[in-house]
């Protein structure tokens, strides 16, 4: 998956994650974002990305009532952090498509 379009599929996980029914069980959609970003450049080459997203599982997998904050705000931290371009891609593609 290109990172433009990681954009749409985080914020798609994001979305369902949180809401307060049917929501998406979040070790289900960590393990769907691990998949997604695995073979990204951030993933092994960005400082302490690597160590803090398995340290982030752990919390997942405890599945209290905290985890899904953890879990929305390290996404968060995908989206928008320099260090991963993700947000970058998506804007330069979508400013693209609007000019």
């Amino acid at each position: 998956m290109e990172k433009f379009q990681i954009y749409s599929f985080l914020k798609d996980v994001q979305a369902k994650v949180m809401q307060e029914s049917d929501a998406l069980d979040i070790s289900i959609a960590y393990e769907m974002v691990d998949q997604v970003i695995k073979d990204q450049d951030f993933y092994h080459q960005t400082p302490y990305f690597l160590s803090e997203w398995i340290f982030l599982k752990e919390q997942v997998l405890r599945r209290d009532s905290e985890s899904v904050g953890y879990f929305d705000r390290f996404l968060d931290n995908i989206l928008y952090s320099g260090d991963t371009g993700v947000f970058a891609a998506y804007t330069e593609l979508t400013d693209g498509e609007q000019g």
